[in-house]
């Protein structure tokens, strides 16, 4: 029987504190899309964490819950692929507004492989 994977996006999979998205600011790998910006850097704790941030000039409220839930559920899903747990920053960028999730879940894919190599 295969191996169950953990999918859950709970609480302690969510950078909450200023001073953990400063450290991930400051001393994490910055890769750029035309869609979004991530800064990438390893934690010591047994998960990776996910932090966001969409601003309040990329659409209406909808729209950026939209995009937010969609990076949720692609983190969610490949958290498991991680070699190393890691702390992740996720900045969306203006022409993120009209993607899709299986276009975000490709970009942010191959961002993550840049990332690791």
């Amino acid at each position: 029987m295969p191996e169950k994977r953990d999918e859950s996006f709970s609480t302690k999979n969510r950078l909450r504190k200023s001073n953990d998205f400063k450290r991930v600011f400051s001393k994490g790998k910055r890769i750029a899309t035309p869609f979004f910006v991530t800064y990438s850097l390893p934690n010591r704790l047994p998960f990776s964490r996910l932090g966001i941030q969409v601003k309040a000039t990329l659409g209406t409220a909808t729209r950026r819950n939209y995009m937010k839930r969609i990076v949720r559920e692609a983190f969610r899903r490949m958290k498991g692929d991680f070699c190393q747990p890691l702390d992740l920053v996720f900045i969306a960028e203006k022409p993120m507004s009209n993607l899709k999730y299986r276009q975000l879940e490709e970009a942010l894919r191959k961002a993550l492989v840049e990332y690791f190599t």
